[in-house]
């Protein structure tokens, strides 16, 4: 038998802050994904540390691993801000620490635009002062018409909206290279239409059932039949794994300067130069990048 005899703990656990945005395709982000880990550290070198919520009124959503700190929702979560209360112990010292945990729902970030007849976007002072404009109110449905369609290998749309932010980063430094290297923010902004699990698209865009044509990047170069080689896909090589999960991805992006979206045939080139810096950004695989090029619900071969 062995027995290891150590000093009586001297120090209590220090406790990091947990700050959490998480973001939400759906109405409610859903219960049981992990988000994230409270972090907790102990000079006295055997000190086993258990990790504990506050009971209070937002801890009867969560869930903490009491051996490693990592926090989980009970149920699903609403919009807002949840403050929660944790205490690490070492049996002898008791800290406690704090987690910020925020929910977003993707819908708050990308609320419906006020747009004139030219895809102007309409100041809402203007409509305070009781102007009489002739725009009309145009949803996320009518800027479609400048978004490109990305798909992403390697992600689900949850995972893929705990790194949005990179990825708007991303969009922005390829809209604009230079846009690091300067002090005044970017004037393009992105804004995500749509975020939804991939359906196969090696199949159902050489369906005989679908009449609607994407542009692909290859169109773009072979200007001279529109309707030729509409359907191809960035990786027509690789075939499809259902094990590894894909996210399509509906973006547009407008600029501040003027208030215009971006032609989806530029968004489509700007974004095809910086494929290998997105992917790395997102660890994933862009295996699809087009646009729709059809102005109606639906149309034959894109006419």
């Amino acid at each position: 038998m062995h027995v290891q005899v150590v000093d009586k703990s001297q120090w209590p656990p220090v406790v990091s802050t947990l700050t959490v945005t998480a973001i939400t395709a759906d109405e409610n982000y859903p219960a049981g994904v992990p988000l994230g880990k409270v972090h907790a550290s102990d000079f006295d070198p055997y000190d086993i540390l258990v990790y504990a919520l506050v009971d209070t009124q937002s801890s009867t959503h969560f869930t903490i691993d009491s051996s490693n700190g990592t926090l989980k929702s009970l149920t699903p979560l609403a919009a807002g801000t949840y403050e929660l209360g944790v205490t690490v112990s070492d049996g002898r010292w008791t800290a406690r620490g704090d987690a910020y945990i925020r929910i977003l729902t993707l819908a708050s970030l990308i609320p419906d635009m006020k747009l004139d007849d030219s895809h102007n976007l309409i100041s809402g002072s203007v409509e305070n002062k009781g102007i009489k404009s002739q725009g009309t109110y145009k949803s996320r449905k009518d800027i479609g018409a400048f978004a490109v369609l990305i798909t992403l290998k390697g992600h689900t749309p949850q995972s893929f909206l705990s790194k949005v932010f990179a990825f708007i980063h991303g969009v922005r430094e390829a809209m604009d290279p230079s846009s690091p290297l300067k002090e005044t923010p970017s004037i393009y902004d992105p804004v995500i239409l749509s975020v939804q699990s991939a359906k196969d698209h090696f199949q159902s865009d050489s369906s005989s059932k679908s009449s609607r044509n994407k542009r692909s990047p290859q169109d773009d170069d072979d200007s001279q039949d529109d309707n030729s080689n509409s359907n191809l896909d960035l990786m027509q090589m690789t075939s499809p794994s259902s094990s590894i999960p894909s996210v399509d991805i509906l973006l547009s992006v407008r600029k501040l300067t003027d208030n215009l979206f971006v032609s989806p045939v530029e968004l489509l080139k700007k974004l095809r130069f910086a494929l290998p810096q997105i992917e790395s950004v997102l660890s994933a695989k862009v295996t699809r990048l087009t646009y729709d090029i059809c102005k109606e619900d639906s149309c034959e071969r894109g006419q």
